[in-house]
């Protein structure tokens, strides 16, 4: 087995520090932000709900869902990447999801892998690109004062009982002995 993630990366040039450090944080699939006075950095990797949003703590109990047209799905990716084999010269890697193509046609990601020098890493990134960008619902809602707005990178969690069918989580509107009613 091999490590989920490397970095051989050599700077050579003056750039600005945020931008070195979300190139940085690219590597490892994580992302940076502006958190008060400092830069924050946050991997994307599993972690517990922060909080939950149900139909009681939204406005008008309405979440809206969207998602991207078929025409910007990727299927395919072609992922840059450092070959020490060939004197850490970039070398191209293609990844295809075939039943992606079949669905949708052929549409091209072009990423750069930085600090990549393994092939499979490099198809593992092209195949995150193309996964990621095909799992693309968002969910728009609105919140009043007593609501919580969560920090970027912050997992949420939607209940919305119209799309799943069941009541998940409310408010508590009554109590009558062991008898709680939601609203």
């Amino acid at each position: 087995t091999e490590p989920r993630y490397t970095c051989n990366v050599y700077v050579q040039d003056r750039n600005d520090a945020y931008t070195v450090m979300r190139d940085f944080a690219a590597i490892f699939r994580g992302m940076t932000y502006w958190g008060g006075d400092q830069i924050v950095a946050l991997a994307d990797m599993p972690r517990d709900v922060d909080y939950a949003y149900t139909r009681a703590n939204v406005i008008d109990g309405r979440f809206t869902y969207s998602s991207s047209t078929t025409k910007t799905r990727y299927t395919t990716a072609l992922v840059s990447w450092s070959d020490p084999g060939n004197a850490y010269a970039d070398a191209m890697e293609p990844v295809f999801e075939q039943p992606l193509v079949a669905r949708y046609g052929f549409n091209q990601l072009e990423m750069t892998a930085i600090g990549c020098t393994r092939q499979s890493e490099a198809n593992r990134k092209g195949r995150w690109g193309i996964l990621t960008n095909n799992k693309d619902r968002v969910v728009s809602f609105d919140v009043g004062l007593d609501g919580n707005i969560p920090q970027p990178g912050y997992i949420i969690a939607v209940a919305d009982e119209l799309l799943s069918g069941k009541v998940l989580g409310g408010r508590i509107s009554a109590v009558n002995g062991r008898v709680i009613k939601l609203d």
